[in-house]
């Protein structure tokens, strides 16, 4: 594995461990949520609902008990359920609610016993009951509040006045996100809103998010339990924000649209909305904080739009796309073949400079660029930023050809990306070399290597390989060995993590002996 592969964030971080570990049990199940149904009310003689949040620094579950009482008031029965968690209710048992106001009730999965919870508390009013919630040794307050009703929900949006859906593509995976944001009674209020991110892939619900608006209109939500972020932009339209997921030192593109149900449903006009979902907020200069006190941008104020990438016309280059095979084995008979044995297809774009009337045909001199460390696309897509399309075509202005690629099991790629190293990605730029000598466009004594980053590693391996390569390009090229890279990646993002510089040390010592330790392994 290349060394710079450690700039990738690690998002097996979002699989925090849940304090609350929901006491399911479908056999128990007093009612199920349907998919794009609301919530069917118990077949049980329900006559209270109270409604609570289980905090935590890590969740905020919404906790809804039921409980049923006979014709002298006394409490006979109820249930429990987290529909955050799970859409089953459970019976709980042991109900005590005394002439004082003393409550306590357990509720029990039979197939699991350590899952036991249990909740003790006394009502402050006839209306509240401040209390604990506890469960696999862990205890937390949970203040439970009657409610004559509570709103129909669905599982895509559980209840939330606001939903935000997007998917982040790690290349080798992609994970779904929600936001979700709770503006209204009995779950929250205007003043007081309630943000919740959900990892979906990763069945993690609650997790607490904070938002800020700055004011460029850059939105941030961050989750400080996961020491992630989500940087964004409002669309002129309102419906989706862009930008950037930041986990660790690399930020990765995400966009998260608005739930229509959400943006039909909200109406929403006083200053403090939660984002605008109306045409009258097409602008996003008018964005307005999510939290009560945050200062809105004033209405005089103009932002000039985003500098765009020069699409560059047609009159100065053609574009088409290509596919290079290569490293392909015999298979035996009857037998599937590997991943290796398959080879790689590596897909990509040639851009080919047009000459002007009048001039005669030549051909010309071709950049073959190799991207920089992580899983890139051909233009080294970072956001609405695409640097190797910009270069190309400012080539191609220039009379130069070039020919970029998405990286093995990238895009239109195929090939295992975790498991290459740095050999492997010269192996992949000599092998799109070997085409572009074929390309009737391209003189094939005049054609190079631009490398950017660990692309100027992968550069010079390849140039070693094949003297023919004409010249090299290092764009931000590593100028010291992988392990003070390794060293100063690590240091510098334990820095920016807030690591304290005693803890600084002591992980760059240990650092420093794994090192030694595995340098230890090779005679070179």
């Amino acid at each position: 594995m290349s060394p710079f592969m450690s700039n990738s964030p690690l998002f097996s971080c979002v699989r925090i461990p849940l304090v609350f570990v929901w006491l399911c049990s479908t056999s128990l199940a007093i009612f199920t949520l349907q998919d794009e149904g609301a919530v069917p009310s118990s077949t049980a003689p329900v006559s209270e609902t109270w409604f609570g949040w289980i905090s935590t620094p890590k969740q905020q579950l919404r906790t809804i008990v039921r409980i049923r009482r006979d014709e002298a008031g006394k409490a006979t029965g109820g249930s429990i359920v987290c529909p955050d968690q799970t859409p089953d209710e459970l019976p709980v048992s042991d109900l005590q609610i005394d002439a004082d106001g003393v409550w306590s009730f357990q509720a029990v999965n039979p197939s699991n016993a350590s899952r036991t919870a249990k909740f003790t508390g006394k009502q402050s009013s006839p209306d509240r009951v401040e209390g604990d919630f506890e469960q696999v040794g862990l205890s937390v307050p949970l203040e439970l509040q009657k409610v004559e009703s509570l709103p129909a929900e669905k599982i895509s949006d559980l209840g939330a006045d606001t939903v935000w859906l997007g998917t982040l593509d790690l290349v080798v995976r992609k994970m779904d996100f929600r936001i979700r944001v709770y503006s209204k009674r009995p779950y929250a209020t205007m003043k007081a809103p309630r943000l919740l991110f959900d990892s979906l892939s990763e069945k993690a619900f609650g997790i607490p998010a904070e938002v800020s608006i700055d004011r460029d209109g850059t939105t941030t939500f961050e989750m400080k339990s996961l020491s992630a972020k989500f940087v964004a932009k409002l669309n002129e339209t309102g419906n989706e924000l862009q930008g950037r997921f930041i986990q660790g030192a690399l930020p990765l593109p995400l966009a998260m649209k608005l739930q229509a149900s959400a943006a039909k449903n909200s109406t929403a006009k006083s200053s403090n909305k939660m984002l605008p979902q109306s045409p009258a907020d097409q602008n996003p200069i008018k964005t307005q904080a999510l939290v009560e006190g945050s200062p809105p941008l004033l209405e005089s104020e103009t932002l000039s739009p985003p500098k765009k990438i020069d699409d560059a016309s047609s009159e100065f280059f053609t574009e088409t796309s290509f596919k290079v095979n290569y490293g392909a084995a015999k298979t035996r008979e009857g037998k599937e073949p590997t991943l290796a044995e398959k080879g790689i297809q590596l897909a990509g774009t040639i851009t080919i400079p047009k000459l002007k009337d009048g001039v005669n045909s030549r051909k010309f001199s071709a950049v073959i660029m190799v991207s920089g460390s992580g899983p890139q696309d051909r233009d080294e897509t970072m956001g609405r930023h695409k640097p190797f399309q910009a270069i190309a075509r400012y080539l191609a202005k220039n009379g130069i050809a070039s020919l970029r690629y998405d990286d093995r099991g990238v895009g239109e790629s195929t090939g295992d990306f975790l498991n290459a190293t740095s050999e492997d990605f010269a192996k992949d730029a000599v092998a799109v070399w070997n085409y572009a000598k074929t390309t009737p466009e391209i003189d094939p004594t005049s054609i190079g290597i631009l490398g950017h980053s660990e692309g100027g590693l992968v550069g010079p391996i390849a140039a070693v390989w094949e003297p023919g390569i004409a010249f090299l390009i290092l764009l931000a090229p590593p100028g010291v060995t992988g392990s003070e890279i390794l060293k100063s990646q690590i240091d510098r993002i334990s820095e920016l993590q807030g690591m304290s510089p005693a803890d600084r040390k002591a992980t760059m010592d240990l650092q420093g002996k794994l090192q030694d330790m595995a340098s230890g392994y090779f005679t070179d």
